[in-house]
């Protein structure tokens, strides 16, 4: 065979030329493909972030109008900023009965397991779940710079070409890479509820047991109670400041009583084995209450 002719060798070259511009025109799409998915990888991050950070703002804010302590270490722990910031959105009534079930909880832990929740602080373990939490979004949507193209793609003609071509859009992942705004979390401290001790008030005020009560006194029933006793006591003709005093501390009494049980347990009214509906009257009041 002859050697190959001028022609043929400048066909050749035009091929090899072609082929060299096809793979640099191929690299670039895919580059500019990447910017793109990175920048809306950013979007994305810095919107979602943002409701993260309410997420777990709110979050603080139900621990803090908790007193927060080892009680807030312990709603972090075993619930998380979401469940605990579904509770914003309750009313307080509800919110409160929701917080006496999990103070409930917490106050009937094994000694032992309690004291684990006294370690630490529950706003640095929220700071720290809430920047796993954001790590986790951002390579969920991509948001990463990868040059690494694998050792034997790298070794190619295409890998040396596409690594060239990164270099020169490195700046520009950089510069989106870099707007990026993250929300840092944190609430003002001084603005809380009642505190750990005043869990349950709001639930009580609304409950059915204390509705009962209300409507026993409505009723007349604890000045019937007072009158009782009075007489028990030798005094059978008490005047009506007598009768209304020792009633309202007769109200007030059972009021506590029920007030200690309503904290004691997880449900409103305690369980009473008869065949109607239970109402409290001056002859089923200690039974009802205990």
């Amino acid at each position: 065979m002859g050697l190959l002719s001028s022609r043929n060798l400048v066909n050749i070259g035009i091929g090899a030329a072609k082929g060299t511009i096809a793979i640099i025109d191929e690299a670039k799409a895919t580059a500019a493909m990447d910017l793109d998915a990175l920048a809306k990888a950013k979007d994305e991050v810095n919107t979602l972030s943002k409701t993260k950070q309410e997420e777990y703002n709110n979050a603080l804010r139900v621990t803090n109008s908790v007193g927060g302590g080892a009680f807030g270490v312990y709603m972090f722990e075993t619930m998380g900023a979401k469940q605990i910031s579904n509770l914003s959105k309750l009313s307080p009534t509800d919110l409160d009965n929701q917080l006496k079930q999990i103070k409930f909880s917490f106050e009937n832990l094994p000694q032992e397991q309690s004291a684990i929740y006294k370690e630490g602080s529950y706003s640095d373990i929220a700071k720290s779940n809430y920047n796993k939490d954001i790590d986790a979004l951002k390579l969920e949507k991509g948001l990463v710079k990868n040059n690494n193209l694998g050792d034997n793609t790298a070794k190619t003609f295409s890998g040396f070409v596409t690594q060239g071509v990164k270099k020169t859009t490195g700046e520009k992942e950089d510069k989106i890479l870099g707007q990026v705004a993250v929300p840092e979390i944190g609430v003002d401290t001084s603005v809380v509820g009642g505190g750990y001790g005043s869990i349950g008030e709001t639930a009580f005020e609304d409950s059915s047991t204390l509705a009962r009560i209300n409507k026993a006194d409505d009723d007349g029933d604890f000045l019937e109670r007072a009158r009782n006793i009075l007489s028990s006591e030798g005094n059978f003709s008490p005047t009506k400041e007598q009768i209304k005093d020792l009633a309202y501390r007769e109200y007030i009494a059972v009021r506590d009583r029920a007030f200690k049980r309503f904290m004691s347990n997880q449900g409103d009214m305690p369980s009473v084995s008869t065949d109607i509906e239970t109402e409290i009257t001056n002859e089923n009041i200690e039974e009802i209450l205990g």
